[in-house]
């Protein structure tokens, strides 16, 4: 079982990723904003052992839906050892 946490790196990464992409970056960088997108990756990573965040069509300057993945010093990883009774 692994754990993932979202460095302090990965938090300045997902903020210029919303400022870039998102329609109202103001909006989306508060620290609640970014502590929303923070837990979404962390959930996302136990799922699926990579950390997404997506910005939804409605909310992307694009027009669509865009993602970023967190990796490297953007995320800590520790690797739980599961006991065996």
């Amino acid at each position: 079982m692994k754990i993932y946490k979202v460095t302090d790196a990965g938090m300045e990464e997902i903020r210029q990723f919303m400022q870039d992409h998102h329609r109202r970056p103001d909006e989306a960088t508060t620290d609640s904003a970014l502590a929303k997108w923070v837990m979404d990756a962390e959930i996302y990573a136990d799922l699926y052992d990579m950390a997404v965040v997506t910005i939804p069509a409605e909310d992307s300057k694009q027009g669509e839906a865009i993602s970023i993945e967190l990796e490297g010093a953007s995320l800590d990883v520790v690797q739980l050892d599961e006991e065996h009774n």
